[in-house]
């Protein structure tokens, strides 16, 4: 607690939860309560949440349990460049499903809008966003890729979109997370000719080193460019990504990684 000065004071709190795997999982009653009862004058009704918005390529937050939040809302929007022309020239979202080999479960997008435990809300010009009830996800779904890809019809490519970042919501309408795709010029081919975003990708807590919870899901920010014109023909390069392990896509300082291969997870 910040004192009279600026000096801190670490305050013991006796307050036990009797459920919980994760900080997020407390948040209400328990550290509400905590904080509350530090801070008198807050709102009866103040809730206590947690919202990402500082995320970088690599970066990685934990999702609410299903039990906790029923469904989330998956959206990801752009803005266009000026010498974007035409209503075909923004992104087709879909969320494509991947087993624990890698291989295609299947999609949700604007051509099939109600699957696995998803709905796809229709097309638009900056931005497209998908329900998604984790809890009804097939078992054997193991990441969950956020993809966009140009138009057929839209002439250049991946120059045509800008500031593409991608954000969760809960069911109350409160962000939980958010990410900016920076695409560098070091990704694009000499060509320029990518037509699709990897936005980012959902995993099950147990298939990497945050946790070993089969419950829970993780978003790590990607925002890496593919070569295909819709998620089938982009699917070895999804596969290649579903591969890596969360850290590989992490970059360390080098005063830290020149001391080894450690993993990390950045929050």
């Amino acid at each position: 607690r910040r004192g009279a000065d600026p000096s801190w004071t670490l305050i013991r709190a006796n307050e036990c939860s009797k459920a919980g795997r994760h900080f997020m999982d407390i948040l209400e009653p328990t550290l509400g309560k905590v904080i509350r009862e530090a801070i008198p004058t807050l709102p009866k009704r103040q809730k206590a949440m947690v919202s990402i918005s500082g995320m970088v390529q690599g970066s990685v937050a934990c999702l609410p349990v299903p039990t906790a939040s029923k469904w989330l809302f998956v959206g990801l929007s752009w803005d266009l460049s000026p010498s974007a022309s035409g209503d075909d020239c923004g992104l087709s979202t879909a969320l494509v499903y991947l087993d624990r080999q890698g291989q295609s479960l299947g999609t949700v997008a604007p051509n099939n809008a109600a699957t696995l435990g998803g709905q796809h809300g229709g097309k638009g010009l900056l931005g497209q966003g998908v329900l998604v009830d984790f809890g009804a996800a097939p078992q054997e779904a193991a990441q969950i890729f956020v993809v966009g890809f140009l138009a057929a019809s839209s002439v250049g490519g991946m120059d045509l979109i800008q500031k593409p970042h991608c954000c969760v919501l809960d069911p109350l309408g409160s962000e939980l997370l958010r990410y900016r795709a920076v695409v560098t010029h070091e990704q694009r081919s000499e060509q320029g000719s990518e037509r699709g975003l990897i936005a980012g990708r959902f995993f099950r807590c147990e298939e990497s080193s945050v946790g070993n919870d089969s419950s829970r899901w993780g978003f790590q920010a990607l925002g890496t460019l593919c070569s295909g014109e819709s998620w089938e023909e982009s699917l070895p390069e999804l596969q290649e990504v579903f591969r890596k392990p969360v850290d590989a896509f992490q970059h360390l300082p080098p005063e830290i990684s020149s001391l080894g291969t450690p993993r990390v997870v950045s929050l």
